[in-house]
């Protein structure tokens, strides 16, 4: 593709499609079928939005990632046309660039931002394309760290971007298509505005994938940019976000292995967080959680020469509960506890077994109520409150699960049979009298006058005492 596109625009007006349309069409054919998404969850459609382009492959995520940005001038003849997309650095390409190697940043960003393919990584460096306010940017992560001497290089004032504050995950399905990709990015954005309180952040797109030998879980990675104090807080507080693709958790940046968010419970009275934190810890250091946590700790190279003891002590330790404000049905107090700890195992596949066990067990304590696991479609969201009510924002997105609670659930199942019974012919058996069985007849010698509280289904003691 080369240079004979000058339409071509970040939230331009040309005949080109786009970036922002591209992205914005995705986004709204997945969540509302055609339409734009609802104006009173902060997307307005406004050119401000981040939108971005994504690679469909990328090393695995280190801890070391250096992170660029620069200014993209908003007309593409101010476009930096001599740097070329593989890095090589090799000279100025001319405009009409050429296939492969030789076409330059510039003519890589429109054909991809105007084609139908939205992912892009080339030549070691993960692009991303975010347009802000004034101006857009370009960011690009080179996590190899091949080009650190990119900006003297390019004879560009590369800028670089402020570190991400929060890692955001979403797990759920393999490889996604760009659609489901973009409709994940747009729901998430959707669930950190309601969790954060405002929109002045930047969520870039999957730049790399959780690394992990299950590969059809390996979640996607969104990095979460905001200079705001309290951002970090206000989102492990909503760290439980479903939808249908999976579910959103929060973790360090620095993180690169398995999550160590593990699930929330609910039931227990009057929960302080001395007792509870003590018995959460009993849970793993006894009975099938034990024994589960010593076999998973053997898939994990750092734990080959610690015995028994040491691995149950560094789990016990590392376990850490986060106490939630959550509301149940009836508008009363239901808090919610948070589990977190780090994995015996950094393998996706024995996390996940790791996770369904504590979603087995049943957390005793000696003064409260037992705990048991919130079901994943549990919403977090609205802590309880507008699920109910039909007020919560997320019920108007396609694919959202709701309801809030298992309560819920068992009033409207309730509430059907009883309608299912309603139209029902009903069959009314046959008069008995007292002292009767279920047929009309005595069925018992010991029969006596009077003996109907005494007797069982045939008319008969059911104890099989006199």
């Amino acid at each position: 593709m080369g240079s004979n596109n000058p339409s071509f625009r970040f939230g331009g007006d040309g005949n080109a499609p786009s970036v922002w349309g591209r992205t914005q069409e995705l986004a709204s054919r997945q969540f509302t079928s055609g339409s734009a998404l609802p104006q009173h969850l902060g997307h307005s459609g406004a050119r401000d939005s981040p939108i971005v382009i994504s690679p469909s492959q990328s090393p695995e995520p280190t801890n070391n990632n250096n992170i660029f940005s620069f200014r993209v001038p908003d007309r593409q003849e101010d476009w930096p046309m001599e740097w070329r997309g593989d890095g090589k650095g090799k000279g100025k390409e001319t405009q009409e660039g050429g296939a492969g190697t030789g076409r330059s940043l510039a003519e890589k960003l429109a054909e991809q931002g105007g084609g139908d393919t939205s992912n892009w990584s080339e030549g070691g460096i993960l692009f991303t394309a975010i347009p802000t306010t004034d101006p857009p940017r370009i960011h690009f992560s080179d996590p190899l760290g091949k080009y650190r001497n990119l900006s003297q290089a390019s004879g560009r004032a590369f800028e670089e971007a402020p570190e991400p504050k929060t890692l955001l995950q979403l797990h759920g399905g393999g490889a996604c298509a760009p659609q489901e990709t973009y409709s994940s990015w747009a729901l998430l954005r959707q669930l950190a505005i309601v969790a954060v309180g405002h929109d002045n952040f930047t969520l870039t797109p999957p730049i790399a994938r959780v690394p992990g030998d299950y590969v059809n879980a390996a979640p996607y990675v969104f990095v979460y940019h905001s200079g705001r104090e309290g951002d970090v807080q206000k989102l492990e507080s909503h760290a439980v976000w479903a939808q249908k693709a999976g579910a959103f958790y929060t973790l360090p940046y620095e993180h690169d292995s398995v999550p160590e968010y593990i699930g929330s419970f609910q039931g227990f009275t009057g929960p302080k967080e001395v007792p509870l934190l003590a018995a959460f810890r009993m849970a793993v250091v006894s009975g099938s959680l034990k024994t589960l946590t010593l076999t998973l700790a053997k898939t994990n190279r750092a734990h080959e020469k610690k015995t028994a003891d040491e691995i149950l002590v560094m789990v016990h330790n590392n376990i850490r509960i986060k106490i939630l404000p959550t509301s149940g049905d009836n508008g009363q107090e239901k808090p919610t506890v948070a589990l977190y700890c780090t994995s015996p195992s950094n393998n996706m596949k024995a996390w996940v077994a790791w996770r369904d066990a504590w979603r087995r067990t049943r957390i005793d304590t000696e003064w409260y109520l037992s705990g048991e696991w919130v079901p994943d479609h549990t919403c977090l969201g609205c802590h309880g409150n507008d699920h109910p009510t039909g007020l919560c924002p997320f019920m108007a997105l396609d694919g959202w699960l709701g309801p809030v609670s298992r309560d819920l659930y068992k009033a409207v199942n309730e509430k059907r049979e009883e309608k299912e019974q309603t139209f029902k012919p009903q069959q009314r058996p046959p008069a008995q009298t007292s002292g009767q069985g279920r047929f009309g007849q005595h069925s018992g010698d010991n029969y006596k006058p009077g003996q109907s509280s005494n007797q069982g289904r045939f008319g008969q003691r059911s104890n099989g005492r006199k």
